[in-house]
């Protein structure tokens, strides 16, 4: 039996012998083991005594849980590193510099892959129009239709259907994310800024990405920490399918009211019937909510 730290639980600190010698329950106490396959599991342990009528220890009743999966997101939660990247391209900016006026940001919400290989992306816009956003999409980067979510305050949204490659399918398959696509950054010219996963070379995305725009330029890296527990959660216990349902329904808007886009024009974009589409959501949403309310709720506790 270890401690956190990685030393051995002696004699005198066994929760047993505690128990033995306080005769007063020792509940939680975390420790791990080495099993002879050469993994460790993480063990939360209850011991309690049970007295004689002379209040004397009969014996004691040991109960154990197995913690390691809790163990692993509460790692996942404290030590996951992120690595920010901003990027240049001439070739990329290009179409965007001739509209933008003043500041402007451009930012990837979330990205869709659907079956037929091709992208939904969710896009907010700041600093222009919704018509010079989609008129940009629409007539310089090989996108298959546009549609507005949105628009008002400075600010529109827009679901974007591409074919792949992209920048955001680049960043995808390296495990990270477009966070903005275009973003002014002063005297040193507009950005592209992304994540990768903390192991992931910024030479490798790089290279990555010039696949798509040849002229693609590093500006600057910053390594961070980036937790994202719940989502991961999520993430694992969803089918594919209704992962992709619940993503596109909150960035298109159906859970907004009013609604920005309806459950017939969300099946359609993923191909499936309305039917499944509220099966693969009711699911999906059912699913979150046993982790939120009875999986968390129950190792909070």
């Amino acid at each position: 039996m270890y401690r956190d730290d990685g030393t051995p639980v002696s004699e005198d600190e066994h929760p047993v012998t505690r128990v033995l010698e306080t005769k007063e329950p020792d509940y939680g106490f975390e420790h791990w083991i080495d099993l002879p396959s050469g993994t460790e599991r993480w063990l939360s342990s209850n011991s309690a005594p049970v007295l004689s009528e002379d209040g004397d220890v009969e014996y004691i009743v040991v109960g154990f849980e197995d913690t390691t999966q809790l163990k692993e997101r509460e790692d996942k939660l404290t030590s996951d590193k992120r690595r920010g990247l901003g990027l240049s391209s001439k070739q990329l900016f290009r179409p965007l510099l001739d509209v933008a006026d003043g500041d402007m940001r451009i930012e990837v919400d979330e990205v869709v892959r659907l079956q037929d290989g091709s992208v939904l992306k969710y896009i907010t816009g700041r600093g222009i129009s919704a018509k010079e956003l989609i008129d940009v999409f629409d007539q310089l980067y090989g996108v298959k239709n546009t549609r507005l979510l949105q628009s008002g305050a400075g600010e529109c949204r827009v679901e974007v259907h591409v074919e792949a490659p992209t920048m955001s399918l680049v960043f995808a398959e390296l495990g990270g994310q477009v966070k903005s696509l275009f973003q002014t950054n002063g005297a040193a010219g507009p950005l592209l800024t992304a994540e990768v996963p903390g192991d992931v070379e910024p030479r490798t995305a790089v290279q990555a990405a010039q696949k798509v725009y040849p002229d693609i330029r590093l500006e600057s890296q910053e390594l961070q920490y980036s937790p994202r527990l719940l989502y991961d959660i999520v993430e694992d216990v969803l089918t594919e399918r209704q992962f992709t349902s619940l993503r596109t329904a909150y960035y298109a808007g159906y859970f907004e009211k009013p609604r920005k886009s309806t459950g017939d024009e969300l099946a359609e974009r993923l191909g499936i019937t309305r039917q499944t589409f509220n099966q693969h959501l009711r699911l999906a949403e059912e699913t979150v909510l046993e982790q939120l309310f009875d999986a968390s709720g129950k190792a909070a506790r």
